[in-house]
């Protein structure tokens, strides 16, 4: 339980002290990047200086590690220099756990660390719901997706509906002009409609569900086999792929895979399909 595993994401099973201290994470996160990098105080603190545009002393590495709380920039600098992806390093008591697999700082960070075509490649299900789906119609192939779904894959897609109150909220939100994300949403669905679903075989027409649904957006989730969710909010002005990506396993006991597989059949419920 004591023995943090190795890699670029922190398994959050890992961490288990009874309260969470973001300043002394944030200090051992500069501390663990020195390390990682094999520098000393003062070329970490040049390296750190041409990350952040501004000087960086050995003095200010060394309070930031044992005394002060860093800067934000310079935290997400030394996690870079650390050697990839932001780490999220959260200490929660081990019934909080609730089946948190992993967490990344951004979507963008999620998808540097995550082999899509591992995910998704053996998946036999995966049902999802959200704005656009770029994961699945933009970074995961066509024709992947179309082998899948004619070899007895199941995907099932909401797609925020294009032209609906909520995508317009969702655009004034985000600082968009009006449409913008409608164009975006619409032509992921007519690339799944008319570019992916004809080219499926007779018998597998049916393997491929979308539907619509004009619901205030609060989640994307993608859910893989009843195994794994892949959550991440839609947060008050941030796109989506600058909020964080959580990784959650399904459990025994009820959890938060649980709790996202209701809001995903809530709103499965009010959505039409094509």
């Amino acid at each position: 339980m004591d023995n943090e595993a190795e890699g670029q994401v922190v398994d959050l099973r890992a961490k288990l002290h009874a309260q969470a201290d973001p300043a002394a994470i944030a200090r051992q996160n500069i501390q663990d990047a020195r390390q990682v990098a094999g520098a000393d105080e003062a070329a970490f603190a040049g390296q750190l200086s041409r990350m952040v545009g501004w000087e960086v002393t050995p003095e200010l590495v060394t309070l930031w590690e044992t005394e002060i709380t860093p800067p934000g920039d310079v935290v997400t600098a030394a996690q870079l220099l650390g050697g990839g992806p932001s780490q999220i390093t959260v200490d929660v008591r081990p019934q909080a756990l609730a089946g948190i697999e992993a967490a990344y700082a951004t979507r963008a960070e999620f998808v540097a660390a995550t082999a899509l075509d591992q995910l998704f490649d053996t998946a036999d299900n995966i049902w999802a719901v959200g704005l656009s789906h770029n994961l699945l119609c933009q970074q995961y192939p066509n024709e992947k997706l179309i082998a899948k779904l004619n070899n007895g894959s199941a995907v099932e897609m909401l797609f925020l509906q294009p032209g609906g109150e909520a995508i317009a909220q969702r655009e004034e939100e985000e600082h968009y002009q009006i449409g913008y994300l409608s164009s975006l949403t619409d032509l992921n669905l007519t690339t799944m409609v008319e570019r992916v679903r004809p080219k499926l075989q007779p018998g597998a027409a049916t393997n491929l569900r979308i539907g619509t649904y004009d619901e205030t957006i609060r989640f994307n989730l993608i859910f893989v086999d009843q195994d794994v969710c892949i959550m991440q909010p839609y947060l008050h002005g941030d796109r989506g792929i600058s909020t964080p990506t959580i990784v959650v396993k399904k459990q025994p006991e009820p959890g938060i895979y649980d709790t996202m597989w209701a809001s995903y059949q809530w709103l499965r419920e009010r959505a039409n399909f094509q």
